[in-house]
This record gives structure tokens, sequence and C-alpha cells, in this order.
């Protein structure tokens, strides 16, 4: 397990591509509240091949603590920031290894 502090700036790093973490899950953490946009939006296609008629869900995470957690085999993306600052406390969970347990 390891985490990672983001914080996304309007006209600096607003929004973060579409990929998959591959890893057992991955926890988002709101930080702040003052921000509109920046969304995560899960995609329900599971190859490389992302369009934009593909199905999708928008999960806002606007309130601070609150959290969305998503399985690490899904492509997903930050929609972009539209008003202020957005900081994200996120904790990938990896799957345990051998050395884990000795």
């Amino acid at each position: 397990m390891y985490s990672i502090d983001k914080e996304n700036q309007q006209n600096k790093n607003e929004d973060w591509p579409t990929h998959m973490d591959g890893v057992i899950c991955t926890v988002n953490i709101c930080l702040c509240n003052d921000f509109k946009g920046a969304a995560l939006r899960i995609y329900e296609k599971t190859d490389h091949n992302i369009t934009s008629n593909n199905k999708f869900t928008d999960l806002p995470n606007t309130a601070i603590g609150h959290a969305v957690i998503h399985r690490g085999n899904v492509y997903h993306e930050v929609c972009p920031l539209q008003e202020g600052k957005c900081a994200t406390f996120i904790i990938i969970v990896k799957t345990p290894t051998k050395e884990t347990y000795t």
C-alpha cells in the first residue's frame, strides 16, 4: 500500500488522463470543498480503447473527508477542474507479496 497527495489547479494540472491503476483498489479522499468539477470518471469498458461513446459514471467527491473507492482494474480519469483548487489523498492498495507475511 502507498499513498499520493494530488492537488489539481486550473491551467496547470486540471485533469488526470484516462488510466488504469493495476492494483486491488484505489481510495480517493477529498481534502477540500472549495472547487467545482474534477469528478472521478469510471469507465465500464475494460480495454484501453476508450472513446467518447463509452459508458461511464462520474463520481463527484466534493466534501472534505468523503471517499470514493474503485477497483484497480477499471479505466478512469479525473474530469477537468472548473473552478478553485482540488486536493485529494489517494491510497493505492497493491496485491500483497510473499514478503508482506514474512
